[in-house]
């Protein structure tokens, strides 16, 4: 594949990168004129260009998990206790609950003179973050239904406190 190289192009090249100093070229002056010399000796002639490899016409497979060899060991995990978690998702699910029943005084709220606008403001504060800490979940926490359903429509608290606080907000800077 490519092209021929002529002997004494070999010869050059292996003599300049012999392994002993001695067998080597003294100087530059010497290999400039040994150059010389294969120049006039070394005729040129039609010559085949080089031409990488055809890539394979099968596409290469994609290795299966079964083939693939972790490169870092895989973090130790702590054992969990079941009763624990079982308390953390009713925590995390009364929390978000609270998110939503707290949506209805916040409203409600608002329809009091614009001077007490801080009480619903309280209440839509209150509720954002129940609804933002009962919809967090911890890295590999197994959830029971109730929890999932509440963090799954963990969004419609926290955007109803978020427009409550706006209009207690635009409410108090009116009066």
């Amino acid at each position: 594949m490519g092209c021929r190289v002529p002997d004494p192009v070999e010869e050059l090249v292996a003599r300049a990168l012999e392994k002993q100093p001695e067998d080597r070229f003294r100087d530059a002056d010497e290999m400039r004129a040994y150059i010389e010399h294969v120049r006039e000796r070394v005729k040129p002639g039609p010559t085949t260009p080089y031409l990488p490899p055809k890539p394979p016409t099968a596409p290469t497979p994609i290795p299966g998990p079964a083939q693939i060899t972790p490169t870092a060991p895989a973090a130790p995990t702590t054992p969990v206790d079941p009763a624990r978690e079982r308390a953390d998702n009713r925590m995390r699910a009364r929390r978000l609950r609270h998110g939503y029943l707290l949506l209805i005084p916040a409203l409600l709220l608002q329809g009091i003179r614009p001077g007490f606008a801080l009480v619903p403001l309280a209440f839509a504060i209150w509720g954002l973050w129940a609804s933002a800490v009962g919809g967090a979940s911890r890295v590999g926490q197994r959830r029971g239904p109730a929890l999932g359903f509440f963090q799954a429509t963990a969004f419609v608290p926290l955007l109803g406190h978020l427009f409550l606080i706006l209009v207690s907000l635009t409410r108090l800077n009116g009066s």
